[in-house]
């Protein structure tokens, strides 16, 4: 978590800059410190028992390694997708709620407003 910590931080610390400067702060600041998160990684993966829970999420974290770097690839990439997913949640719960609608009327209605 301290080092997710880190990342956090230098993205509060650079979030007025350009997104030019934002890359280059992300190459010489980011890099470093997901390059050591790889290696705990990599070294905390054989130590937890296979069935543990600990381990599920040392595989899971250790499959999406890839794509927590994208966002140092450029500028303009947020850390976090945090607001693409709460914009699209009304939608989400919405057609959760469609599904199990019992009323052909209503479920006309629903999904009326979730596609217009």
């Amino acid at each position: 978590m301290i080092k997710i910590s880190k990342l956090y931080q230098i993205e509060r610390d650079i979030k007025e800059l350009t997104a030019k400067e934002k890359h280059r702060q992300r190459q010489q600041r980011s890099l470093p410190v997901l390059r050591d998160l790889k290696r705990w990684l990599d070294k905390s993966r054989g130590k937890a028992p296979k069935d543990a829970l600990i381990s599920k999420a040392l595989v899971y974290m250790n499959n999406q390694c890839s794509k927590l770097t994208r966002y140092c690839e450029g500028g303009n990439l947020p850390i976090s997708n945090i607001l693409a997913e709460n914009a699209i949640r009304p939608f989400v719960i919405g057609r959760k709620n469609w599904f199990v609608c019992r009323h052909p009327q209503r479920c006309t209605c629903q999904w009326h407003l979730f596609t217009a």
